[in-house]
This record gives C-alpha cells, sequence and structure tokens, in this order.
C-alpha cells in the first residue's frame, strides 16, 4: 500500500489523493433523522450569544461612534479601495486544496486550475488574465457599490461526528462546519489584507497580526514573571483598558 502511495504520489497526483482519501475514509451509521439534526443546527445557529439587554447597549455605543466620527467616515469613503489581480491570483494559487464545496458547487481545485494557462512557446504556466479580471470586477463592484450578493451569506452545513467511539444517536456528538462559497472566501482575504495595508501594527501587538497570535503574549508574560519571581523582583502589568 505505501508502495502504492509513494508511486503515485510521484507520477499521479490525482490518483494518489483519491487513495489517500479512501485510506482515510471510515463509514459510521448516524441513528438520527435529518429533520432531528436540522432543528439541533437551527438552535445552534440562531440562538443569541449574548443577552439582549448588552446586545442593545451595544448597538447604542456603535451609533454614537459613528454619529461622532460621521466626517472622517465620508473622508475614508472617499479614497477608492481597488482590487488587485496580481493579490487575487496570490489568495487563489495559496487556497488549500481538498476541502468541501460551498455553496455553488465551486471548489478550489477548479479556480486555480482555471486561473492559470499553459503558455506553448515558454512552456510554463501563466496568470489566465480573462478568469483573473471576471474575479477582480466582481469583487470591485462589491467595493465600489457597498453592497453583498445574497449567496455570500449563504453557507453549505455539514455534519460531523465528534467521536466514532461514543453513541452515534446522541445529538450532542454531531458537530456542524459551515463552508462559505469560495469568491466569498477570497472577498474575506481581501478585506484583510487591505486592513493590514491600512493600519500597519506595532511591534508590541499580537492580536490581529500576521504570523502572531495572543498565545505568543501570554508566553512572553508567563516568561517574563518566571523571570522577575527568581530574581525575587515584581512584574508589573499595565493595561489600557484600566486608564
Amino acid at each position: 500500500m505505501l508502495t502504492k502511495l509513494n508511486f503515485n504520489f510521484k507520477h499521479e497526483r490525482t490518483n494518489f489523493w483519491k487513495q489517500l482519501k479512501k485510506n482515510q475514509s471510515s463509514k459510521v451509521n448516524v441513528d438520527l433523522t435529518t429533520d432531528e439534526i436540522k432543528y439541533e443546527f437551527q438552535k445552534l445557529f440562531n440562538s443569541k450569544l449574548i443577552d439582549s439587554k448588552k446586545d442593545q447597549e451595544m448597538q447604542t455605543q456603535v451609533r454614537n461612534i459613528v454619529s461622532n466620527n460621521m466626517n472622517l467616515i465620508k473622508n475614508l469613503n472617499q479614497d477608492r479601495i481597488t482590487v488587485n489581480q496580481l493579490e487575487i491570483y496570490e489568495i487563489i494559487t495559496n487556497l488549500p486544496s481538498n476541502k468541501a464545496n460551498g455553496s455553488t458547487g465551486l471548489n478550489n481545485e477548479i479556480l486555480k486550475l482555471a486561473c492559470r494557462q499553459h503558455d506553448i512557446e515558454l512552456n510554463v504556466y501563466t496568470k489566465n488574465d480573462q478568469v483573473l479580471d471576471v474575479i477582480c470586477y466582481i469583487l470591485q463592484f462589491i467595493m465600489d457599490k457597498q453592497v453583498f450578493p445574497k449567496d455570500f451569506n449563504n453557507s453549505e452545513m455539514y455534519a460531523l461526528i465528534k467521536n466514532a467511539d461514543k453513541s452515534t444517536s446522541c445529538q450532542s456528538n454531531i458537530r456542524p462546519i459551515s463552508v462559505s462559497d469560495i469568491l466569498t472566501n477570497i472577498f474575506g482575504k481581501i478585506i484583510l489584507i487591505k486592513i493590514n495595508q491600512a493600519s500597519a501594527p506595532t511591534n508590541k501587538q499580537f492580536g490581529f497580526t500576521k504570523n502572531a497570535s495572543c498565545s505568543h503574549a501570554v508566553f512572553v508574560l508567563k516568561e517574563t514573571m518566571q523571570i522577575t519571581k527568581n530574581l525575587k523582583k515584581k512584574t508589573v502589568c499595565h493595561c489600557d483598558r484600566c486608564q
């Protein structure tokens, strides 16, 4: 089996992924009806994560911030955000393979193949400007008109078994995942790129920073506390929100 996988990996990549996926797949019978799973998913995704009182308070705060900064917001809207073809191409080429399809049925592999073409003279693959221009036009239209296609709000729901060793008739053992359409994911990545370009983080910021996370900040804090403890000194932490 390993010899066959190794041969397919070197010579037949398509067959390699098919064989690997076949070996990884396992059949588990679920003793729940579709209606039962649907009810649990609806209850999960439609239930409020915060109480109504705090929700109203947050909405009031947001309205006050927008109202007090309306002139600044108007000035920001005057600067047109452009969608770069090279950015789109880089995002698409780095999309992961073997992922579930979104609501349109378009998968990452098809889009990656469509965005490249073979140059016969040079015998190399280059980006397909025609396909990329269409994608850029759609995303640029969304940026300029500030409207979203209704399909951007639709996702495909998949039910996964959390633990195959536990009862498959227990609703708590079913984990839902939501898969958005490819264009929705590309648009989200473009927004992230534009945010990072407009607001460069400081060297002291860990959250919402590329190649960093809050776990790194926690590690630095723990190490600092351990060092000061060994030196028999105090550790003083400052929080901007406490001012």
